[in-house]
């Protein structure tokens, strides 16, 4: 009985390890977003936009902001242009709708 009691309680603690994160305070992420923008090094510009392109509790808008905001610096600064059209490949997965649509497919084409 103390056997079934302690795989209960250890997988209780195992469930509430892996609950969803919380989506990221939108002040924050535009925070965030200015501070990785503001670099004039294009390997630091990109560096601080992929981390927080990699952040588990962003929202899908706000992953594709990040997405767009990195392609936008890729091409601008010539730096991994490959990437910068994966990237807005991605930006237009994740919002289709959005009305930096026809921008993200126009850049597409240099």
């Amino acid at each position: 009985m103390r056997l079934h009691a302690l795989i209960f309680a250890v997988s209780l603690g195992l469930a509430a390890c892996e609950t969803v994160p919380a989506a990221m305070d939108p002040f924050a992420f535009d925070a965030s977003l200015a501070s990785a923008e503001e670099s004039a090094n294009p390997a630091r510009r990109d560096s601080d936009l992929s981390a927080l392109i990699d952040r588990a509790d962003l929202s899908d808008a706000q992953r594709a902001t990040a997405l767009y905001a990195r392609a936008d610096a890729r091409l601008n600064m010539k730096y991994n242009l490959p990437g910068a059209l994966a990237d807005f490949d991605a930006f237009l997965v994740l919002a289709p709708e959005d009305e930096r649509r026809a921008t993200a497919n126009r850049r597409k084409l240099f």
